[in-house]
């Protein structure tokens, strides 16, 4: 039976399997402020259609359709499937700003106000559904070779604009939602409330302006931070409004979904694993560290603007104040020398890990609260476990289950990364350059030839042969020496004869024959030194005037 479509890697298959599963999560969590998703007619046909997408692959890899499948069409198809519900999702955004209006109420957490009772809307399941359909609608690793290049770059500017919805929507959020309640909050409560509002503009912005650079530590880092805020809303729905104050972290697992794409690493700079591992850990520290003294403020405003619960606030600080400290010195250990910076940052990851799960047990068991916020959750165990990930591993054990290494053409960058299995073709778009994989034959076979069979094609492609020129007179020694090697017993060492073009000698007349030397004609070292310790001016003279 032919094969339509190349072999899936395993990548992939991860890949389809977390899409599809989104996408049926997120039919049993909030829509909006009115329904869940199951309960929209609109959203579960686009489901439906969007479960296609991942379908596709496999239906054409099981010979079902006659004909070799065109990557490039494929991917376009799968895309389509994704068209609807991203249609869904954009109507939805644009009734909560049209119909949507200021709470009616008012809840305080924390001393903070937020809105209740918001119309419109956007759920949780919006954000984890949007989240599964880019996931599967992303080119996968089979079908990179078909893909234009600015298509990677697409991906990865889209990630970029959705960081820069989240952000603005944050902001946005906060501003219109307290417009008209202003004057009957407290200075101090809104002072918390602009604090925590950094906090998780701090959490969002680094890791995008990070991706934005092309730095593939930070895209780990994005994909990390999404799956957690993806889990924290499984664990914890909730629905945002552009009415409703700090709405915008939903948005969070699209845009590490439009960051996990396989292409998107085709376009940032491409680095050594041991030094993109290095990397990893180092983000990782480097945004534990930021939006700890965030966190810190924020904790010390709440401290002064709440009397209750002085326990758990005091224990919040105190934690806080040691993941900035330890995160900060393994950060310049592992910057200055990476052996030892390696151990401390798996002891700083591991105490980082306890002190999330003692803070955990404080606020669900003690004090009979869920702590639900992502930026704890990511902050806490997150972060934490990508040091862990990214250090505790031998670097030879990552890059094995779908990616192969190759060193590339001499002078460009190590460690690009080729699908096992599929042909790279000549980019049409995009800043990096893809090696074309027969150039990267021709310099693997180059490399592996023999010295003998270089040796014999410059044999027939030089016009004179000779065994060392007059130039190689430690060659030539090396000869004499074997000769001499054979009146004492002890064996020779190797000679090597060369073919070498030889060149006329400055002083000659035009077209007079070069003189080229024989093996037996050059003297040995110990000879030349001989014959230059015998040699007197009288003897110079004579030899002179002999040849003139």
């Amino acid at each position: 039976m032919p094969v339509t479509y190349p072999r899936i890697p395993l990548s992939d298959r991860v890949r389809d399997g977390v899409a599809v599963v989104l996408i049926l999560v997120s039919l049993v969590l909030p829509w909006d402020g009115h329904s869940l998703a199951a309960e929209r007619i609109d959203v579960v046909l686009a489901a439906i259609l969007a479960l296609f997408s991942p379908a596709v692959p496999y239906i054409l890899r099981s010979g079902a359709l006659s004909g070799r499948a065109d990557l490039l069409r494929t991917w376009l198809l799968r895309a389509s499937f994704a068209l609807p519900y991203l249609a869904v999702v954009v109507t939805t955004l644009v009734v909560d700003i049209v119909v949507g209006r200021v709470p009616e109420s008012l809840v305080s957490i924390d001393g903070l106000v937020l809105g209740s009772g918001t119309a419109g809307g956007f759920g949780a399941g919006l954000g984890v559904g949007l989240a599964g359909v880019l996931l599967a609608a992303a080119p996968r690793v089979a079908e990179l070779s078909r893909v234009p290049r600015g298509v990677d770059e697409a991906w990865r500017i889209a990630a970029v604009a959705v960081a820069t919805l989240i952000v603005l929507c944050l902001l946005l959020s906060t501003v219109l939602g307290l417009i008209d309640v202003s004057s009957g909050v407290p200075t101090a409560t809104m002072t918390g409330l602009a604090s925590l509002l950094v906090v998780m503009i701090v959490f969002t912005v680094p890791p995008f302006a990070g991706m934005v650079m092309g730095d593939l530590g930070w895209r780990r880092v994005v994909m990390w931070l999404g799956a957690t805020v993806a889990a924290a809303m499984l664990f914890a729905p909730a629905v945002e409004s552009i009415y409703r104050p700090l709405s915008g972290l939903v948005f969070w697992p699209a845009a590490a979904a439009l960051a996990a794409a396989p292409g998107v690493v085709r376009t940032m700079n491409q680095t050594a694993p041991d030094a993109l591992r290095l990397g990893v850990a180092s983000r990782a520290l480097e945004l534990i560290a930021v939006t700890g003294v965030a966190g810190f403020t924020y904790g010390v405003i709440v401290f002064l603007d709440v009397e209750s619960q002085r326990g758990a606030q005091v224990l919040s600080l105190i934690t806080t104040m040691t993941l900035i400290v330890w995160s900060l010195t393994a950060h310049a250990v592992l910057r200055r020398d990476p052996h030892r910076g390696r151990v401390t940052a798996l002891i700083a990851a591991v105490v980082f890990l306890m002190i999330g799960l003692v803070e955990l047990v404080v606020w669900v068991v003690i004090l009979d609260a869920a702590p639900v916020d992502p930026v704890s959750l990511g902050v806490s165990f997150a972060l934490p476990a990508v040091v862990l990930a990214a250090l505790a591993f031998p670097s030879g054990l990552q890059g094995r289950i779908t990616l192969r290494r190759f060193d590339g053409p001499p002078g460009q960058p190590r460690g690009f990364a080729v699908p096992r299995g599929t042909e790279e073709a000549t980019p049409t778009t995009g800043p990096i350059r893809v090696f074309d994989a027969a150039s990267v034959g021709a310099g693997t076979a180059a490399a592996a030839r023999s010295p003998e069979s270089v040796r014999a094609d410059m044999a027939g492609s030089t016009g004179s042969t000779t065994s060392v020129t007059a130039a190689e007179p430690g060659r030539a020694a090396d000869a004499a020496g074997g000769r001499d090697a054979e009146s004492t017993g002890v064996p020779p060492r190797e000679v090597v004869s060369q073919h070498v073009p030889a060149e006329p000698r400055a002083d000659a007349e035009p077209g007079a024959t070069p003189v080229v030397q024989s093996l037996d004609s050059v003297p040995s070292r110990a000879a030349a030194a001989a014959t230059k310790s015998e040699s007197t001016p009288d003897t110079a003279r004579a030899a002179t005037a002999e040849a003139e």
